[in-house]
């Protein structure tokens, strides 16, 4: 079931502006929240994270695309539960109503800096850190090897274990 897009401005005071932090204020939570039936809350107070360099340029340099991210979610039980223009979706999960993820979507012009900001969340809420989680979602789409070999020895379908 697609949810309703809701128009949010800064101007009408529903969004932060990009100076302050963006996002959606109180005011726009609300608007959302009535459009949609949602139930986005006010962000948790964020304790400062330090990211080290080798894992914000993990993240940074595309190590991992949207998809996998998103496939990721679905595979740790969170859900979209919305979208935000077309600048992001938002995600939830199942077991914890608190647990808020805002995904961005390619086309948003700080696309990095957020895409950056979802996955470190992510390590934040799972007390992991942001390697592990780049690592984890990077597993699942390398665990397929093709292999051919064309030889006599293998006319039957199998490879023979030993080396003549």
């Amino acid at each position: 079931m697609a949810k309703k897009s809701v128009s949010l401005s800064v101007g009408r005071g529903e969004k932060l502006p990009v100076s302050q932090g963006a996002g959606l204020t109180e005011k726009g939570r609300a608007k959302y929240n009535a459009a949609t039936g949602s139930n986005l809350k006010a962000p948790a107070p964020k304790p400062k994270m330090v990211m080290n360099e080798p894992e914000h340029n993990a993240v940074g340099e595309n190590t991992i695309s949207s998809e996998q991210l998103q496939t990721y979610l679905l595979s740790k039980k969170w859900f979209e539960d919305g979208k935000i223009r077309n600048v992001a979706t938002v995600w939830h999960r199942h077991e914890d109503d608190d647990a808020e993820i805002i995904l961005p979507l390619p086309e948003a012009r700080d696309y990095q800096q957020r895409f950056i900001e979802a996955v470190s969340t992510i390590a934040l809420r799972d007390e992991r850190g942001v390697l592990e989680i780049i690592n984890e979602i990077k597993r699942p789409f390398f665990n397929l090897i093709s292999v051919r070999v064309i030889h006599s020895d293998t006319n039957d379908g199998t490879i023979p274990d030993r080396c003549r």
